[in-house]
């Protein structure tokens, strides 16, 4: 509690690649995916899942994200809300809790992204039912968590879930379509949980913006949407 001390580094590229070939093959293995985030969903939250959903359509399988339960930090309602048409039309599903659990099946996976316990989670009936739970995460690891995961990637050194997540995407499914717009979010995240790049920013956490902004992520964009009005 109240620790500030830095996260040692402990993931290494091959940890990475190990990860990310046991995650594509519970993908490939199962029915549906489901990604559930934090309660009052950031932008690290919703970029992470976006990434998660575009690796699980390339892999062929249907993903729905739970962002209509738990609430939405509000600058994220609103970037959402604006772009609403844009995400329907590359196949992003958003769904609320009950319509989640509505869908889980048997063979159905569960993403837990940038969070590890299911107090915090927007979807913890889902994760409390589901058989198979996977954990994306950079948050230091708790005594509690709730479920047991079939897979667990909790890396406290890293500064951001869209910073594991990029590193995941050549090994996960190397042909994702990740938009400008969902790679803008991605970028959003990482600017809010590094605290604009001065805080628990590696060479890692630049190599992953510098990938994120190949695939098109602007930071005027990504700025943009975190800018306080004159009112506010």
């Amino acid at each position: 509690f109240g620790g500030s001390s830095e996260a040692t580094e402990k993931r290494s590229r091959v940890r990475v690649r190990v990860i990310s070939h046991a995650l594509r093959d519970l993908i490939m293995h199962s029915s549906n995916i489901i990604i559930a985030g934090h309660k009052t969903a950031d932008f690290d939250c919703i970029g992470s899942a976006l990434a998660v959903a575009k690796m699980s359509l390339a892999l062929g399988k249907q993903a729905c994200i739970i962002t209509k339960t738990g609430g939405l930090e509000e600058k994220v309602a609103a970037a959402l809300e604006t772009h609403q048409a844009e995400f329907e039309k590359e196949g992003i599903v958003f769904v609320s809790e009950n319509e989640a659990l509505n869908q889980l099946r048997e063979e159905s996976l569960v993403i837990m992204v940038d969070h590890h316990n299911v107090q915090q989670s927007n979807g913890a009936k889902v994760e409390e039912v589901a058989k198979k739970v996977a954990i994306i995460d950079h948050h230091r690891r708790s005594s509690e968590m709730g479920v047991k995961p079939i897979l667990l990637y909790i890396e406290a050194a890293a500064s951001s879930a869209n910073e594991l997540v990029s590193e995941m995407i050549p090994y996960v499914a190397p042909k994702a379509d990740i938009s400008p717009l969902d790679a803008s979010f991605m970028l959003a995240g990482m600017i809010i949980d590094t605290r604009q790049w001065r805080v628990r920013t590696s060479s890692r956490t630049y190599d992953a913006a510098s990938a994120i902004r190949n695939y098109g992520g602007d930071p005027q964009v990504a700025y943009a949407y975190l800018r306080e009005s004159y009112e506010e």
